[in-house]
């Protein structure tokens, strides 16, 4: 990461993107996060705060106004130009870390903005709200004010398999590890640009075309796959699709099995990446949560599924294993039914190809019926009849005419 410490260009004195608001981003933070760090010194809020003033401008085409108070003097402290910025800003960044748990001033923040927010259009924008969570480093559940606890979180870490080691992306040795860091990043810009959209048509008259995008139901799965389940969310989000959940999932059973059911009622596709890990299992329940969805999806008829294994999947884990079998034993596949082992690539494409809207081929017609010209070589024409009988069955009029002309190849 860059040691440059001066943050990005203060643009909140230029024109915003969003009409009527002072600021687009407020970025709520404690100072403690942005202290100089390591033999470079960088300052990780600061140099947060500049990586995404650019991937913000990249997805808009142009610049947004990102706004922080620059508390690099000491104590946080909540000013009347900050309650201000907050009352005129759209949507609120938090990054979370003990240090912003414990920060009074952090939680005023929060607290102004939520209040701040029902005056103008309300926290809520579409599905989402207009809050998007940063979460630097892990904080315990408890402590995470409620509002926050609704909105799904942006990791920029991750636990070290069997360890309770925390590491952060930017401090990892691994190549792999330090470059999540920016994919993360993207993740955040791309969601503000989705909130910055469903803020501008929140007032705008319905398009007919906002019907063609699909309820998307992406089922949690174990922490093996969540690199992957991430890379096909972004695809799909990037599209257009509403993807559910849209808020972290409970660990008790039964709120757990409420949040899911509804879930799964408003999507018309869930896909579910099944991986070598059992995942995480609820409190009162024997089945893992990964296991429990692909069930509860099978109950909701109309509802097209996909489960999903890796190439060369290899797993220790014997009640994964079982749970794989059962899913191979049962699979019949059909339209609504499909078990794949592919490349993550093929996935995509074939997640795609099935949200794709089936295009409608256009009718020429004339005198009220539809007409077919079939082109044909000579020695081909002995297949008309079998072709008419088939498009004739596949519902075009009775009227329809089959015509065919010859074609003399040039020698």
């Amino acid at each position: 990461m860059s040691t440059e410490t001066h943050g990005p260009a203060d643009t909140s004195q230029g024109a915003g993107y969003l009409p009527g608001f002072a600021a687009d981003v407020f970025i709520s933070y404690s100072h403690i996060d942005d202290l100089p760090f390591g033999e470079e010194g960088s300052r990780w809020v600061t140099e947060f705060h500049r990586n995404l003033d650019i991937r913000v401008r990249a997805y808009l085409g142009r610049a947004a106004t990102i706004w922080r108070d620059r508390k690099l003097g000491g104590a946080d402290a909540f000013s009347e130009e900050i309650a201000a910025q907050l009352r005129g800003t759209g949507i609120l960044v938090s990054v979370l870390t003990p240090s912003y748990i414990r920060s009074e001033w952090c939680h005023r923040e929060l607290q102004t903005f939520v209040e701040a927010a029902q005056e103008t259009g309300g926290i809520d924008v579409g599905r989402k709200k207009r809050i998007v969570k940063v979460i630097k480093t892990p904080v315990p559940h408890s402590e995470v004010p409620e509002i926050l606890d609704t909105v799904l979180g942006h990791e920029f870490y991750h636990v070290e398999f069997g360890t309770e080691l925390v590491r952060e992306f930017h401090l990892d040795p691994n190549t792999e590890a330090r470059r999540e860091y920016w994919a993360r990043l993207d993740d955040v810009a791309q969601e503000i640009r989705v909130l910055f959209e469903s803020i501008l048509k929140r007032n705008a008259p319905k398009s007919s075309a906002q019907g063609d995008a699909a309820r998307v139901y992406l089922a949690a799965t174990s922490s093996d796959l969540q690199d992957q389940r991430d890379i096909l969310r972004r695809e799909l989000q990037d599209r257009g699709h509403t993807i559910f959940p849209e808020k972290p999932l409970p660990w008790k059973y039964d709120q757990l099995a409420e949040v899911v059911s509804r879930d799964l009622s408003r999507s018309q596709f869930s896909i579910h990446l099944i991986g070598a890990r059992y995942g995480i299992v609820p409190e009162g329940e024997s089945r893992s949560i990964v296991e429990l969805q692909t069930e509860w999806a099978v109950r909701n008829a109309g509802l097209k599924r996909l489960l999903w294994l890796p190439p060369g999947l290899s797993v220790n884990d014997e009640r994964q294993a079982r749970f794989i079998e059962k899913l191979r034993l049962a699979s019949d596949p059909s339209d609504s039914f499909e078990l794949l082992q592919t490349s993550l690539e093929s996935l995509k494409t074939h997640v795609l190809d099935r949200l794709r809207k089936p295009v409608t081929p256009e009718v020429t017609r004339s005198r009220g019926t539809a007409s077919v010209y079939l082109v044909c070589e000579q020695n081909d024409r002995p297949s008309i009849a079998a072709i008419r009988k088939y498009l004739m069955d596949h519902g075009w009029p009775k009227a329809s005419r089959i015509r065919s002309a010859r074609i003399i190849s040039k020698t």
